[in-house]
């Protein structure tokens, strides 16, 4: 690119696990530092709900898979659950690098949650991956924050990825390959959010609505309009999960279980459409995807509002439900989320409903 000079050179792609026979091979840590081919790997056979290491090494994939491949010919070795080998957690890259391994490999999160945990402890390895372990500091962690902040990282998001590296820590002290016993402290950060949040009126999701360019982006803000749900929830929504006659979908794939009542409105419109496979005609990926960048390109000047994000509508409904006098319990199993979630993190309570609650009360009339 024209104005820089030199080069970089790219951090290789991390090899993605495999399977020889009955043994999962993971990428521990690499690339080795003279041979970027080679990576640590881990191979582990799961049995009785644990895993059991049964080969450890340095090499290229190919390497890696023969010497599995004759490990299983000769015989798997019959031994106890193994430890974590304490040779891969010299420094803080190390820890993140099995910790993003073992996040990977939990059936309760979310693959959100999981791609989000990924990508902040890229960050953090990126900035302080090489500090040793047993020198990371509250200092470290106040260098780590004032770096991402001068890159221009939202401050929210400096304090998830800190969060990441806590709870790395805490998950290398459970297993015993992190020996300090201290709680990583949390240097001091103004959380504030980077842009203030929209929330759009009922009026103005319709609108938006009607500009969307494809009719499967239409109907996709139509089912977070109308039900609250979160879009990856809807981008990966399945007939089979679509009950038209008890007017419910069953979540399955979000944070709660659950299942969502849909509005009369809704079950009309769903009704004609009812099939087999998926309730949107494009994967779950494009679906999340394409519908935030079809709602960045519309013209929001045009429009007459400032632009709102996807997740703005699960707002708009959770402000619709309070607004009409919904109790908070109900309003919080229909939308997946804890009472206290659904008060701190998305009540915004108008100026007009305010004026309302104070009239209500007769607050300052002589009786």
């Amino acid at each position: 690119m024209a104005g820089k000079s030199g080069s970089t050179t790219k951090r290789p792609r991390r090899p993605k696990g495999f399977a020889v026979g009955p043994v999962r091979v993971r990428v521990i840590r690499g690339p080795h530092a003279d041979d970027t081919a080679r990576w640590y790997f881990r191979g582990e056979v799961y049995e009785a709900g644990s895993a059991r290491t049964v080969w450890t090494g340095w090499g290229t994939v190919s390497e890696a898979t023969m010497a599995i491949a004759g490990a299983v010919a000769a015989g798997l070795p019959d031994s106890a659950p193994a430890r974590l080998p304490t040779e891969c957690f010299e420094t803080v890259r190390d820890l993140l690098e099995v910790w993003v391994g073992a996040l990977q490999d939990r059936q309760d999160l979310a693959d959100r949650s999981k791609t989000l945990g990924q990508r902040a402890a890229t960050h953090v390895a990126r900035v302080v991956g090489d500090i040793v372990l047993a020198r990371l500091s509250i200092a470290t962690l106040e260098r780590y924050r004032d770096a991402r902040l001068h890159e221009g990282a939202a401050s929210i998001v400096v304090f998830e990825e800190l969060k990441v590296l806590r709870r790395a820590y805490a998950w290398g002290q459970d297993r015993g390959v992190v020996t300090d016993g201290r709680r990583l402290p949390m240097p001091k950060l103004n959380v504030k959010p980077k842009h203030p949040k929209v929330t759009p009126s009922t009026a103005q999701f319709w609108r938006v609505v009607d500009a969307l360019p494809q009719p499967w982006q239409r109907n996709l803000a139509i089912l977070m309009g109308g039900t609250g749900c979160r879009i990856d929830e809807i981008a990966s929504l399945t007939w089979d999960r679509v009950d038209l006659d008890r007017r419910v979908i069953r979540v399955a794939n979000g944070k709660t279980p659950r299942e969502v009542l849909l509005p009369p409105a809704l079950v009309d419109d769903l009704r004609p459409a009812e099939a087999a496979g998926r309730v949107l005609p494009v994967t779950r990926r494009t679906a999340t995807s394409g519908f935030n960048d079809a709602l960045r390109d519309l013209d929001w000047d045009a429009l007459g509002m400032p632009h709102f994000s996807s997740h703005a509508i699960r707002r708009m409904v959770l402000d619709t439900y309070y607004a009409s006098g919904a109790d908070i319990g109900v309003v919080a199993a229909q939308l997946g989320q804890s009472p206290q979630v659904a008060l701190k993190y998305y009540r915004q309570a108008t100026e007009g409903q305010r004026a309302k609650a104070v009239a209500l009360a007769g607050l300052g009339e002589r009786v």
